[in-house]
């Protein structure tokens, strides 16, 4: 665990909330309440999190948290980062672009209005339809694997799914290469083998690597996901192509 890293001369521990290939849902409780008896900055990346798990975002000890409107239907090109006073004082943040005195002299330029409003109006409405839209994620990841169960593949599921967030699925079909069903299935829906941030790399996923998966998996695992918006009967259709595919590349 994490903590174990943890040294007499740790400033800073900065972790996703939700990881985004696999979609598990880190310790961060645990590890807020940890380093709070500590003398140690804890950094939260919520950009997976933030609109999904609110209950258990408003109940952890951090001292920054980062997201982005855009995973839950805000504007692109605006997000966030909370900074969390301790005994009056913010952490203790420097600038790395170098201006104007906007936001504490942290960020220069002038500040995004538009986007800004548009990110706090995503913010409210998260507040108020997140029960909602999770019963649609669980509802949909229920279609996708009902699907994937019937369809006679050899699969297996890459990430503790009792600590998963329920719009992500990390999945690898046996004998069958991501590069291969991604390319041949495109026509029908859009799939990755990794993150977005990492999508001009043809390299193993480190996520997996770092997971202690082989080989073999890792090269055929993808990733799946679904939003609150998306239709039953669409995801229904879209998986099935997907899956006659996959069955057309079975060694």
């Amino acid at each position: 665990m994490i903590l174990a890293l943890v040294r007499t001369d740790t400033l800073l521990v900065s972790l996703m909330h939700v990881n985004n290939e696999t979609g598990v849902i880190q310790p961060v409780k645990e590890i807020g309440d940890a380093l709070s008896k500590k003398n140690v900055l804890f950094h939260m990346d919520a950009t997976q999190s933030c609109a999904k798990l609110i209950p258990e975002l408003q109940n952890i000890k951090y001292n920054m948290l980062s997201l982005s409107a855009h995973k839950f239907s805000g504007p692109q090109g605006i997000g966030a980062l909370v900074l969390r006073k301790k005994c009056y004082k913010l952490p203790p943040i420097r600038a790395v672009t170098y201006g104007g005195q906007q936001e504490y002299g942290i960020r220069p330029g002038t500040i995004p209005v538009a986007l800004v409003a548009g990110l706090g109006k995503a913010c409210e409405l998260a507040e108020q339809e997140y029960e909602v839209n999770m019963r649609k994620y669980k509802e949909n990841k229920e279609i996708v694997l009902k699907l994937i169960q019937n369809s006679g593949l050899k699969y297996q599921i890459n990430g503790n799914q009792n600590f998963c967030v329920p719009n992500t699925l990390n999945i690898s079909f046996q004998g069958i290469e991501s590069e291969a069903l991604m390319l041949l299935s495109k026509q029908y829906c859009g799939i990755s083998n990794g993150s977005a941030c990492t999508s001009h790399e043809y390299r193993p996923s480190y996520v997996l690597t770092a997971m202690g998966l082989d080989k073999e998996r890792i090269s055929s695992a993808i990733r799946i996901s679904w939003g609150t918006k998306t239709d039953a009967n669409e995801l229904t259709k879209k998986i099935s192509e997907l899956i006659e595919v996959a069955k057309s590349l079975v060694v």
